[in-house]
């Protein structure tokens, strides 16, 4: 909770600064709409359980019937509880319920394949279930008081790999599960197994998967971080003997990491400040764990506390550092980056952070990609979307969306974009 309203705080006084500082922060609704649309090319904009045409027209709907034994359903006889996109083989699986007059209620697992245009019934279950979908398995479950259970794991070609597989969730081909805050991962793979325990607690954000292993590091303040090997369930484990102790290892957007690399930062000392409960946690170190190997990166000043900022990238961990300012135990911050390809520490900057371009489909001759503009002002903010056709140096917008989040689904969060 602190390092989240430092980083808050942080980010926070800077975008007021410079909403304060400059009117084009403040954009009308009006002044989102493109001078000039492009015409559509005729392919089609795929998204949850409907299609339009690449500028928004002739909007249509994709499965609005099915046929299960002989007995026919209308769309207003079946209710799609989830779906998720296979895009390479171009299908939709979806999670049916039926609600047909005279007759209890049935539950399907079912395919739509959007290219030519062909659908059926996959799987019939006993209850209602939830989806997810990796580039290998399909798996299928259900919540009981929050906790997933009664699951079923598919291959692509939907033969039955495991059941009952209560607690897991699905990453690639990799089963896993944990009880929030409590010290053991299980998962399965492959066929088969593992486990492994911890001492102290596990929470989501401090389980690191990174390749071929798996990074644990108990809660804050313990004195071990674990680098587990995926494929056969062995541990290695690094206690620290000089007092440090496991303070951070994600950023906002996650894991901080550069090749094979994971970062985590670790602290030796508590100092009070003026909230009781929220000690200044510092003489920081910075440490990299590649598969087994544990490795020194780098000591801060001892009077930091050093948390990682919400960006980093392959050059530069940048870093939010805070530190005691009077007798009274107030508290104030620096920004601060480590490059890593120079091994260089600097204080009061951030590091260079250039965000990535938008991803791109390509599809045929052209390309596409959605970017967005926010409008309504700081306090109010809403965004326009826009999709991108590429073709050579020809960059043009053929359609926006004014997403005011009334329900109404987004076509510009697509799934796919097909030819047909």
């Amino acid at each position: 909770m602190k390092r989240f309203l430092t980083a808050f705080l942080a980010v926070f006084s800077l975008l007021a600064f410079v909403c304060l500082g400059f009117s084009g922060c403040v954009r009308d609704k009006e002044d989102c709409i493109p001078d000039k649309l492009g015409e559509t090319e005729g392919y089609y904009v795929y998204y949850n359980n409907y299609r339009c045409l690449t500028d928004g027209t002739q909007t249509e709907k994709l499965l609005s019937g099915i046929t299960v034994d002989g007995v026919e359903y209308t769309d207003e006889e079946f209710e799609i509880w989830d779906w998720a996109y296979m895009t390479s083989r171009k299908e939709i699986i979806y999670f049916l319920a039926t609600n047909k007059e005279g007759e209890d209620r049935k539950y399907f697992l079912w395919h739509y394949n959007y290219d030519i245009k062909e659908s059926g019934l996959l799987y019939t279950f006993e209850q209602g279930m939830s989806l997810v979908l990796s580039e290998k398995y399909c798996f299928v479950y259900d919540y009981d008081n929050g906790e997933r259970k009664d699951g079923i794991l598919f291959d692509w070609n939907f033969n039955v790999v495991e059941e009952d597989l209560d607690g897991y969730y699905l990453r690639g081909e990799i089963l896993y599960g944990y009880n929030y805050g409590e010290s053991t991962l299980f998962w399965w793979k492959d066929g088969n197994y593992f486990s492994v325990q911890v001492e102290g607690r596990l929470f989501y954000e401090n389980v690191l998967f990174w390749g071929d292993y798996v990074y644990l590091f108990p809660e804050q303040g313990t004195d071990k971080v674990y680098a587990v090997d995926l494929n056969t369930g062995e541990a290695t484990i690094h206690t620290f003997e000089n007092g440090e102790k496991f303070l951070d290892c994600t950023g906002d957007r996650g894991a901080v990491t550069k090749g094979d690399n994971v970062y985590f930062i670790t602290y030796t000392t508590e100092t009070p400040t003026e909230y009781e409960i929220f000690p200044l946690e510092a003489g920081c170190a910075l440490w990299a764990l590649n598969g087994t190997e544990l490795k020194h990166v780098y000591t801060f000043s001892e009077k930091y506390e050093v948390t990682f900022a919400s960006y980093s990238n392959e050059e530069n961990i940048n870093f939010n550092m805070e530190y005691i300012i009077n007798k009274k135990g107030q508290t104030d911050y620096i920004f601060a980056y480590y490059n890593l390809n120079k091994n260089k520490f600097v204080k009061d900057f951030y590091g260079q952070y250039e965000y990535p371009d938008e991803p791109r489909l390509k599809v045929g001759e052209y390309e596409y990609y959605v970017d967005t503009k926010s409008y309504g002002g700081l306090m109010n903010s809403k965004r326009c979307f826009y999709l991108h056709r590429v073709n050579g140096s020809k960059d043009e917008i053929l359609y926006y969306y004014f997403d005011e989040k009334d329900g109404t689904l987004n076509p510009l969060e697509y799934n796919d974009i097909h030819t047909r």
